[in-house]
C-alpha cells in the first residue's frame, strides 16, 4: 500500500513538473507584455523623468501622485470629468440599446438571420477608419452629412466638432455606433443560454411579456450584465484612437479622457512621470469598480 502511494505520488509530481515545463513559454509572454511594463511604469510614477529636457532622474516617491491630483496644470480633474460623461453616457446607451437589439434578434421572425450577420460589421472595421468616417460626417459645411440632414429639415447648420459639448455627443454617438454590436452579441448569447422552464412556468401563469421580462429574464441575465459592463467599461477608459482622429482632445481640452491626458501630458509636455502616475491612479479605480461589480453578483 505505501509502495502504491509513492509511486502515485511520484507520478502526480511528474505530471505537474511536465504541465509546468509546457506553462513556462507562456509564463514567459505574460511576464514580458504584461507584468515588467506594469512594474515599469511604477517605477516611472516613482521618479521624476523628463524626456524632452536633460535634466536627471530623481526619486521623488509620491509626489507625482500628489502632483497630479492637487495641480490643474495636470488637467487630472478635467479628465476624470470627461471620462465620467463619455464613459458614463456611452456605456449606459450602449446596454439599453444592445439589450434592445439581443431581444429582437432572439426572436424567430423573418430575417433575423440576415440580422445577426449585419450586425457585428462596426466590430470588424478598425477605430482609424471609424474615426475618419465620423469626422467628414460632423465636419463644418453644408456638404458633411450630419449639417446636410440639417439643412434638409429647414435647421441652422452647427459646428460640431467646435463646440465642447457638440464635440463630447459627437465622440457618444461614435462609440455607440462601433460598440452597441458588441453588446448586442453578447446580451444575444446570455438570451440563448436562459433555461426555458421559467419562462414556460411564466407563461402557463398568465404573466405578461413585461412582468416576463422583468422578474425572470433581468434577474437571469445578471451576471452578462456584469461581464459586458466590465469589458466595455475597461475598453471605453482605454479609447484614445476615435478621440485622436475626430476631435483630437479638443476644443481645448474638452474631449480629454483620462487614457487621452496621460498621451497629451507623456508626449506633448514631456511628464512622462506625471502620465505614469495617471496611468496607475486609472488602473486602481477600474480595479476598484471591478471589485465592486463582481462582489455584488456574487452578493445576491
Amino acid at each position: 500500500m505505501w509502495f502504491k502511494r509513492s509511486k502515485q505520488s511520484s507520478t502526480r509530481q511528474s505530471v505537474n513538473r511536465e504541465a509546468l515545463l509546457f506553462l513556462l513559454p507562456a509564463i514567459g509572454v505574460l511576464i514580458i507584455t504584461t507584468i515588467f511594463p506594469f512594474v515599469y511604469c511604477v517605477w516611472i510614477s516613482l521618479h521624476d523623468i523628463r524626456i524632452f529636457y536633460p535634466v536627471p532622474v530623481t526619486f521623488v516617491g509620491a509626489g507625482n501622485y500628489y502632483g497630479s491630483l492637487v495641480m490643474p496644470i495636470y488637467g487630472l480633474w478635467n479628465a476624470v470629468y470627461n471620462t465620467v460623461i463619455f464613459t458614463g453616457a456611452s456605456l449606459t446607451i450602449e446596454v439599453f440599446l444592445g439589450l434592445a437589439i439581443a431581444l429582437l434578434l432572439n426572436k424567430e421572425i423573418r430575417g433575423v438571420w440576415t440580422l445577426r450577420s449585419v450586425i457585428p460589421l462596426p466590430l470588424l472595421i478598425s477605430p482609424i477608419s471609424i474615426g475618419l468616417i465620423f469626422r467628414l460626417i460632423f465636419l463644418p459645411g453644408d456638404w458633411a452629412l450630419a449639417n446636410w440632414m440639417l439643412t434638409s429639415l429647414g435647421l441652422a447648420p452647427l459646428n460640431w466638432l467646435a463646440e465642447p459639448p457638440l464635440a463630447m455627443l459627437t465622440l457618444i454617438f461614435t462609440d455607440v455606433w462601433q460598440w452597441t454590436p458588441f453588446m448586442a452579441l453578447i446580451f444575444l448569447a446570455g438570451l440563448q443560454l436562459l433555461p426555458p422552464e421559467p419562462f414556460e412556468t411564466a407563461l402557463v401563469d398568465g404573466a405578461t411579456s413585461l412582468k416576463t421580462f422583468r422578474y425572470i429574464t433581468l434577474p437571469l441575465l445578471r451576471e452578462m450584465f456584469v461581464i459586458a459592463i466590465l469589458l466595455r467599461l475597461m475598453d471605453s477608459l482605454k479609447t484614445f484612437d476615435i478621440i485622436y482622429i475626430v476631435t483630437q482632445g479638443g476644443p481645448g481640452e474638452r474631449t480629454q479622457i483620462l487614457n487621452f491626458n496621460a498621451f497629451v501630458q507623456a508626449f506633448t509636455y514631456g511628464n512622462i512621470s506625471i502620465a505614469a502616475s495617471q496611468i496607475i491612479l486609472m488602473s486602481l479605480v477600474v480595479i476598484f469598480l471591478s471589485a465592486v461589480l463582481i462582489r455584488s453578483v456574487r452578493a445576491r
